[in-house]
């Protein structure tokens, strides 16, 4: 590939301490971290010492060979280089100062279940510091048996679900987010969907194409994800919720309206899991695992307010983020919950001609989705949340996702709804969503009618209150 320039005004990055999470100890122990051959993990520090400045302000180099080495991955073996790793967790998403301050850093996994089916990324630690992420994750890499595919939450969690055996489990909400630090874009590979880019170097250039176009700066990272590519740029500060998505929504418009194939659902979920550099990529349909490396680039930190304004004035309106208590308020006991657990009121009432009473179809109009799977709620709904979808022919699944697209929550209740299946996949799931949303957006599409759910052979219609 021909290697380009960025040009424009916004390409200068700044110096910038990359977090204030705690100093890493230097204690020398066993790690883990072996070669994909069996080649035995050499003795490391646990807690490797990592250059907190992001960037020295130095001219950018126009052969940075960003093509060259996004083209070059996918190597037998893994060349990480853990304190860029480490460097990249500690500046990507914000950390608490301390262990007595608020939030929480996720890692969330995917395993394999007593009937030999991969899961999807459901399992998940919480933490406070990024040595003891570091650690975790040098536990896992050995243990495919225990942990496949590794992500790390986008935001800062306010919550958890509480210790099992003294170790703290993670919860995940947008609505939990208490804080972020970057935006992403996240373009999947596959040379047999036609809605994909056919192989990295062509989804390479339409991104570096569109880069240029927009006036972005050079990426803070670069990820390849095994599967595609996931492209980063970093903020100097933290940003509250309200604060990101003003940029996130301006980067997802700029993707929809200069047709890049992305998951563009996903750049603007401040709960969003992404594959962590260094880990593996265990998706069936690979024969062998394939690593998800960091592309040997400097790591930039670029201040938002000035450098990235511009895509401000193309988010639109702000809508402030519902707060929500926890993830467990949703489903409270799972789907056989009792109405009577509810202190909320339905949010319209269940008449006919359909479930769609009083539904706009403005995109940031959501409604509250707990009356829907109460037991005098939607018995179509219930049932795909119970069976995760399990049973469901093309038809129902793409109805129950329109849904999904109206209600508080929905891109998580989405994947909750269709994770039944055995051919579902997270990328096939958020394509079908953002698809969904772009119609409703665009006054295309409304809530489902009882009577089209019905007409498309769901049975639990005929006793549905």
């Amino acid at each position: 590939m021909t290697v380009q320039a960025y040009g424009g005004a916004n390409t200068t990055p700044v110096t910038a301490a990359v977090s204030s999470a705690p100093a890493p100890g230097q204690a020398a122990v066993e790690t883990g971290f072996g070669e994909l051959d069996g080649t035995p993990a050499a003795v490391q520090r646990a807690s490797p010492t990592v250059n907190t400045l992001a960037d020295t302000c130095k001219p950018e180099d126009p052969a940075a060979k960003l093509d060259a080495v996004v083209a070059g991955l996918l190597t037998n073996k893994s060349t990480t280089d853990w304190n860029k790793v480490k460097a990249f967790l500690t500046a990507v998403v914000p950390w608490p100062a301390s262990s007595n301050d608020a939030g929480w850093v996720n890692i969330h996994w995917s395993f394999t279940d007593k009937d030999g089916v991969r899961t999807p990324p459901k399992a998940g630690r919480a933490f406070k510091d990024i040595s003891d992420f570091m650690g975790f994750v040098a536990w896992a890499l050995p243990r495919p048996d225990r942990v496949k595919d590794m992500y790390f939450c986008t935001s800062m969690q306010r919550d958890t679900k509480g210790l099992h055996k003294g170790k703290m489990r993670a919860s995940k909400l947008a609505s939990a987010a208490l804080a972020l630090r970057s935006i992403w874009i996240d373009v999947d590979v596959k040379p047999e969907d036609p809605k994909c880019y056919p192989d990295r170097q062509t989804a390479w250039q339409a991104i570096h194409a569109f880069i240029k176009t927009v006036g972005l700066p050079v990426p803070s990272a670069v990820v390849n994800s095994g599967g595609g590519l996931h492209i980063y740029w970093i903020n100097n500060i933290d940003m509250t919720p309200k604060e990101w998505h003003s940029y996130a929504q301006g980067l997802k418009n700029l993707l929809l309206s200069n047709n890049i194939l992305a998951d563009a659902g996903l750049t603007t979920d401040a709960a969003r899991i992404l594959r962590i550099p260094g880990t593996f990529n265990h998706k069936p349909k690979y024969t062998t695992a394939r690593p998800v490396e960091l592309v040997d680039i400097p790591l930039h930190i670029y201040p938002f307010a000035t450098q990235l304004a511009f895509l401000q004035q193309s988010a639109g309106p702000v809508i402030a983020p519902t707060v929500q208590a926890t993830e467990h308020s949703i489903w409270a006991d799972g789907p056989d919950f009792d109405e009577a657990s509810f202190k909320a009121a339905p949010a319209w009432t269940f008449e006919e001609p359909g479930l769609n009473a009083g539904i706009d179809k403005n995109e940031d109009f959501k409604v509250d989705p707990r009356p829907i799977f109460a037991k005098t709620g939607c018995k179509f709904y219930r049932d795909a949340l119970g069976k995760g979808g399990a049973g469901h022919d093309n038809n129902l699944w793409n109805i129950a996702v329109l849904g999904s697209t109206f209600m508080e929550n929905g891109n998580d209740i989405a994947h909750k709804i269709s994770s039944g299946h055995r051919e579902y996949t997270e990328a096939d799931t958020q394509a079908l969503y953002d698809r969904k949303v772009a119609e409703r957006v665009a006054g295309k599409i409304g809530y489902p009618f009882c009577s089209t759910i019905k007409g498309y052979g769901c049975s639990s219609c005929a006793t549905c209150p």
